[in-house]
C-alpha cells in the first residue's frame, strides 16, 4: 500500500467512526505511520483530503467502480443492471454518512466542494457510470433509442441515494422491499427501458 493509500485509509476509519469532525493531521498520522506533513505533500487541505476518500478512499466506491466493468459483461440488461444498482445503493449507504457531516462546517465542505472541482471528480461520477452502462446496453440493442440516458442514470442515481437516506434514518424495513429493493426496482424500470427497443427487434 502506497503512502497515499495509507493516508486515505486511516482518514476513512476515522471518518468511519467517529465523523469528519474528528480528522486531525496527528491522529491520521499515528494511523498511517507517516510524519503530519506528509499528509500535505499528497493532498493540499483536509477538503482535498475528504473528497479523495470518498472517491478513491472506500472500499465500497472501489466496488462501484468494478462494478461498472462487471455490469457490461453480464449476460443481459437486467443482471447488469442489479450488479450496478447494488454497488451504488451500497456506495451510498457509507459516503451519505461521511459527506454528510461535511455540511456542518461550512469552510470544510466549501473546500471539499472546491477539490472535486479541480479534481473534475465528485457526486456526478455516478450518475455517469450508470449513463455509461445504459449507453454500451443501447449500443447492444437492448435499451431503446428515445431513452434520455442521462436523466435515467440520475433517476436510478437517486433511487439508491434516497433508499440509502431512508435505511439510514428509518431502518431497511422502511424501504420499499427491503432487502429485495435492488431487484424489485430495477424490474420496475425494465418496461420503459426495453419496451421500444423489443418491439423494434419484433418488427
Amino acid at each position: 500500500m502506497s503512502m497515499r493509500e495509507r493516508i486515505l485509509d486511516a482518514t476513512a476509519k476515522i471518518i468511519r467512526a467517529d465523523g469528519i469532525a474528528a480528522v486531525r493531521t496527528k491522529r491520521i498520522a499515528e494511523l498511517a505511520d507517516c510524519a503530519e506533513g506528509t499528509i500535505f505533500k499528497h493532498f493540499q487541505d483536509k477538503g482535498a483530503l475528504v473528497a479523495a476518500v470518498l472517491t478513491e478512499g472506500l472500499p465500497e466506491g472501489q466496488a462501484l467502480m468494478a462494478a461498472a466493468t462487471q455490469a457490461r459483461d453480464a449476460r443481459d440488461l437486467r443482471a447488469g443492471l442489479v450488479i450496478l444498482v447494488t454497488a451504488t445503493r451500497d456506495y451510498y449507504r457509507v459516503s451519505l454518512q461521511m459527506s454528510g457531516s461535511a455540511l456542518s462546517d461550512r469552510e470544510l465542505f466549501d473546500r471539499y466542494a472546491a477539490a472535486h472541482r479541480r479534481a473534475g471528480t465528485g457526486p456526478h461520477l455516478v450518475w455517469e457510470r450508470l449513463a455509461a452502462f445504459l449507453s454500451v446496453e443501447r449500443d447492444r440493442g437492448s435499451v431503446h433509442d428515445d431513452i434520455d440516458l442521462r436523466l435515467e442514470a440520475v433517476a436510478l442515481a437517486g433511487a439508491c441515494q434516497h433508499a440509502a437516506w431512508v435505511e439510514m434514518v428509518s431502518g431497511l424495513d422502511a424501504v420499499p422491499y427491503g432487502r429485495n429493493f435492488v431487484e424489485r426496482f430495477v424490474d420496475s424500470r425494465l418496461p420503459a427501458l426495453t419496451r421500444s427497443a423489443l418491439g423494434s427487434q419484433q418488427s
